[in-house]
């Protein structure tokens, strides 16, 4: 309700009273609930005005978050294997031609599934099957020298019986076995040269 209207029944009440000398409590008592129900109605319209505003606002706020786009990740071989393939594949010829599998095959590891021409992909397969092999080659000359080494050298207290038929005792003459309980003891015996003890497979002694 209107301030004014609240102010103009209050007045006219006012000049009531006076002009009748009366005092009405029905009176009193009615239009204290008028200015009470006036300013509940007023208090409630107002909160309804604020909630609607915040709720707008939270709307807005929402919608211009979810306008923002997320960010795209790009992939940073994209562009070094598609629009410079060229210089890519020429490369990995060049490393492959001085015998570098192995550099070659990484060149070209990196863009294997952005190759799309045919000679590309078979270039990739080549650099693969020279680097794999390179790799065996070499593993195998790696096997071999260690192999020497140890051929090279004597036994050890703690060792294994491979590593001792690998040593330059290589393969005894004689073996005595002797098993108690859950130990297995083993007797390596060397004509002329000496003896290897083993428990459980593991050197524990040896004489020469």
């Amino acid at each position: 309700m209107d301030a004014s209207i609240i102010a103009g029944l209050s007045h006219s009440l006012g000049k009531f009273v006076a002009a009748n000398k009366v005092v009405s409590v029905a009176i009193v008592v009615s239009a204290a609930i008028i200015v009470l129900v006036a300013r509940s109605v007023a208090s409630f319209a107002s909160a309804e005005n604020s909630k609607n505003s915040h709720s707008t606002s939270a709307i807005k706020a929402a919608t211009i978050v979810a306008a923002v786009p997320a960010p795209v990740r790009v992939d940073p071989m994209l562009e070094a294997c598609t629009t410079h393939v060229a210089k890519v594949t020429a490369k990995a010829k060049a490393l492959l031609a001085k015998g570098d599998a192995g550099a070659s095959f990484g060149v070209l590891h990196e863009c294997y599934k952005y190759l799309k021409a045919p000679n590309d992909i078979a270039l990739y397969q080549s650099a693969t099957v020279a680097a794999t092999k390179k790799t065996k080659l070499a593993n195998e000359k790696a096997e071999r020298q260690a192999k020497a080494q140890k051929k090279s050298e004597g036994v050890s207290i703690g060792m294994s019986q491979q590593d001792a038929l690998d040593s330059s005792w290589g393969r005894p003459t004689k073996v005595n076995r002797t098993t108690t309980g859950k130990t297995v003891s083993e007797q390596w015996v060397y004509e002329g040269s000496g003896y290897l003890y083993f428990t459980d497979g593991v050197l524990t002694a040896y004489q020469n």
